[in-house]
């Protein structure tokens, strides 16, 4: 369809809160800026970074002060904080989504130790308070969990039940599925919809032909359940398509990826 598909839902609501962002990341949240519980000081701490360095560098402009040799040790420190001031007001409106963020989370480091070493004079204040940082963004940075899998023999194994040549499988949901289809029938034919891209009440030529081939008859039907199985989404689903779920039993396809769970079910006309 011709639409954004922007995700807008975590660009700050206000320009106080695009100000401010770095600050909403300092107490476990979700949905601020990821979908999992998260928090990084990291964030603030670069902010704060930032702020003194131009503070300082403007004060001792006005006063007219000769560069000091802390200030020749970070000579390409300026041009990283513009970088990064111009990237986190471009990421903010953008998108506000934290793992879109990646570059400005590696900088985040390079800025703290960077402003460090100009601010502060002496070898031992600046490791003493380079550890004492280190010690802090550790302690307290939660990570977004994603479910990441354990290590197996292979990266990625998953056992799909037989299918025939010229079957038509359609993956319902927009959850990632698509993983199983390289160890399944390479003869059938895989179709998504109602997913992020792609809906039934659309009308462009890709959801037209879903629709035509879901309804084709002739050729063995199946429907991949993701997730928790709900047989009344299912049959919803297919009623779309004049099917309902057969009466053999729907087969596991078995994964080490584990989550969410995939199952391959029959489809008949109704």
């Amino acid at each position: 369809e011709p639409v954004s598909l922007r995700d807008s839902q975590f660009v700050p609501c206000d320009a106080w809160q695009l100000l401010t962002y770095p600050f909403y990341w300092v107490k476990t949240n979700i949905y601020v800026v990821t979908e999992k519980p998260f928090r990084d000081w990291r964030g603030p701490m670069a902010y704060l970074a930032i702020a003194a360095v131009l503070l300082i560098g403007i004060l001792r402009r006005v006063r007219d002060e000769p560069r000091e040799r802390a200030g020749a040790e970070t000579c390409g420190l300026g041009l990283v904080l513009v970088f990064v001031i111009i990237s986190y007001f471009a990421w903010a409106l953008a998108f506000g989504n934290y793992r879109y963020g990646v570059t400005l989370e590696m900088l985040t480091g390079v800025v703290v130790m960077g402003a460090l070493i100009m601010l502060s004079r002496g070898p031992r204040l600046r490791i003493g308070l380079a550890l004492a940082l280190l010690t802090i963004a550790a302690a307290t940075t939660v990570y977004p969990d994603w479910g990441r899998g354990r290590y197996g023999d292979r990266y990625i194994d998953v056992r799909v039940p037989p299918l025939q040549v010229d079957s038509v499988v359609l993956i319902e949901g927009g959850l990632p599925a698509a993983y199983f289809i390289p160890f399944a029938e390479p003869n059938a034919q895989y179709l998504g919809i109602e997913n992020n891209y792609l809906k039934l009440s659309q009308h462009n030529r890709l959801a037209s032909e879903v629709k035509s081939l879901m309804r084709l008859p002739g050729r063995p039907k199946f429907i991949v359940s993701v997730g928790e199985f709900d047989r009344g989404k299912l049959e919803q689903r297919l009623a779309q398509f004049g099917l309902t779920l057969g009466a053999a039993p729907c087969q596991p396809i078995w994964s080490n990826l584990e989550n969410p769970a995939l199952s391959l079910c029959p489809a008949v006309p109704r």
